[in-house]
């Protein structure tokens, strides 16, 4: 009889400590959430680490962490796909800010020896794509248009 009464306490401070866990990561989670600015933004912020050396994207993206999701940990496939997303909705972003039409880019924009600035490819309706070269100087920390096709 002892034995079944400390089974029943022990499972009951399980229980217990399980539910006190998950309301814990769902305020936390939810609390992290209501302090990251919108997706756009992140995005944006995530588009300014894209042409540093290595080290330094690095260094950009680690301070980044904060906006992905809680169980994306740096290293894993999850977490590459995240950044990897979060830099092609930055270009369109840009693009969209600065009044060019670009729903979305597949893939990931390819540097341009020709123009010396990344090629951004856009689908825009029904797969229709559409070019854009964009630049990032690196004394003003911006980026900028320089052509399209």
């Amino acid at each position: 009889m002892k034995n079944l009464k400390a089974f029943f306490n022990l499972t009951t401070y399980l229980i217990f400590l399980s539910i006190v866990f998950f309301a814990y990561r769902t305020y936390s989670d939810n609390l992290r959430q209501q302090n990251l600015p919108d997706k756009n933004s992140q995005a944006i912020q995530y588009l300014q680490c894209y042409p540093l050396n290595t080290e330094n994207k690095e260094q950009c993206i680690k301070k980044l962490n904060k906006y992905a999701p809680s169980d994306y940990k740096p290293g894993t496939e999850l977490y590459k796909q995240f950044v990897y997303d979060m830099e092609r909705l930055g270009f369109a972003n840009f693009l969209t800010i600065n009044g060019k039409e670009c729903q979305k880019i597949d893939a990931g924009p390819i540097y341009s020896e020709e123009f010396a600035a990344y090629e951004v490819r856009c689908i825009n309706g029904e797969q229709k794509f559409k070019l854009f070269y964009m630049q990032f100087d690196y004394d003003k920390e911006q980026w900028s248009i320089i052509a399209t096709e």
